[in-house]
């Protein structure tokens, strides 16, 4: 031991030192050991959240770039600025799924965000989506075909539907609904231009 001794410092006491608090060198070791293992996690965890970064500013790329080449055909008649995901959330998707079968959906009244919720199914699906008022009180939502719904037999207010083609005017089927069920006005939804409007009917106009 005598002959590693280096400006007055003997291995055994750097050790010492090195080693102050540990009971043995081989405490230290295992420590030391531990330390460069946890700083080693630390680095591998630091190089995945940097990959994850670099992923997510990846898909975001992707998608202002899918953005930029405008409107994508959708399965269904629908075209949309985007893949259906990215337009229905996963409640409108089983809205969606239910309203294909043939379902009457109930939406309470004040419920808020409806105006869009038929424009976007209208939009994915290519068909018409209508807002009506049973002779029970009830309001339901009910989608039929490009060009028509089929209103529950007991309908006694037509609210709103939507015109899948974007025309803001009503067809003669709507005018004969609507007179029928003396109404004097409706909204009318253009999904194209995701914007609603309340027209005038026209007595007996057909």
């Amino acid at each position: 031991m005598a002959d590693m001794v280096e400006n007055g410092v003997t291995l055994e006491n750097s050790v010492q030192v090195l080693g102050a608090g540990f009971a043995t060198v081989g405490d230290f070791t295992g420590t030391l050991r531990k330390v460069r293992k946890a700083t080693s996690a630390v680095d591998e965890a630091a190089e995945a959240a940097s990959d994850a970064t670099a992923a997510t500013r990846k898909a975001d790329a992707a998608v202002d770039s899918a953005a930029a080449a405008g409107k994508v055909d959708v399965p269904g008649g629908g075209a949309v600025g985007g893949v259906a995901d990215d337009v229905l959330g996963q409640v409108d998707k089983i809205l969606l799924e239910r309203l294909k079968l043939g379902a009457q959906i109930e939406i309470p009244p004040g419920t808020q965000g409806i105006r869009k919720t038929m424009s976007d199914l209208s939009v994915v699906s290519g068909n018409e989506v209508a807002l009506v008022r049973l002779r029970n009180g009830k309001r339901v939502l009910v989608m039929g075909e490009p060009n028509a719904v089929k209103l529950p037999p007991n309908t006694v207010l037509i609210i709103a539907h939507t015109h899948p083609k974007g025309s803001l005017r009503f067809s003669a089927a709507d005018l004969r609904a609507l007179n029928a069920r003396g109404q004097r006005s409706s909204v009318l939804i253009s999904p194209r231009e995701d914007f609603g409007i309340r027209l005038p009917v026209v007595p007996g106009g057909n």
